[in-house]
């Protein structure tokens, strides 16, 4: 599979007693080492790193996703990954519901104890999510006929790893009391743009799926 980079420079030279910049020559007697016209200004999205003579720009590998869809079927969890202990609502879930939606993908929501409808209704979600189903809390694969789920998650969102590794999307950070200042919806948002995009994410807590996102 062929890999995406960013920023890849590799500038080296070869010299009798080892590496050296490419941009300079050894100097025998007078002569003076031959220098560019023009440097260019360095790249401060890259590091660079000097060992031995070698100049070598520090790139990220992003690996491509060959089934990567603008339209994902997402599903998330209720319970410590959309509202706490106490039944509120995890701040930011509907803004991120809303503008998941105006990008064109379908969400769903599932939980490990059962058919959730009435949480959905009473967050005013209901307008906004696809289906309301029960999660399968092992054998994920065969869960979904089990449980009658007709549609296969493209991206999880679950504070609960092991169906995120299995079918891929995000290992939320747990809700588990109120917070006000609790950004984690914000940031689940992004890293579902830079799936969309890149066809993967470096973010904390993505996962590319054994069977889902990969």
């Amino acid at each position: 599979m062929s890999q995406i980079k960013r920023n890849e420079t590799h500038i080296f030279g070869v010299h009798s007693d080892g590496l050296h910049p490419a941009h300079t020559r050894p100097s025998s007697g007078p002569h003076p080492p031959v220098i560019p016209a023009h440097e260019p200004e360095p790249n401060p999205a890259t590091r660079p790193s000097h060992a031995a003579g070698l100049l070598i720009t520090l790139t990220r590998f992003i690996p491509p996703c060959p089934m990567r869809r603008s339209d994902l079927n997402i599903f998330f969890d209720v319970d410590y990954t959309l509202q706490s202990m106490d039944g509120s609502l995890r701040p930011g879930a509907r803004a991120v519901f809303e503008q998941l939606v105006s990008d064109g993908h379908t969400i769903f929501i599932w939980s490990g104890v059962g058919i959730r409808t009435a949480d959905v209704e009473r967050h005013e979600l209901d307008d906004l999510v696809s289906g309301v189903y029960q999660k399968p809390l092992e054998d994920f694969e065969a869960g979904l006929e089990t449980f009658n789920v007709p549609v296969r998650p493209d991206f999880v969102i679950d504070d609960y790893p092991e169906i995120v590794n299995e079918f891929g999307g995000v290992v939320a950070r747990p809700y588990y009391f109120r917070q006000f200042k609790d950004t984690e919806m914000d940031r689940i948002y992004q890293i579902v743009r830079e799936y969309v995009e890149y066809g993967y994410s470096d973010e904390v807590g993505f996962r590319p799926g054994v069977n889902g996102a990969s």
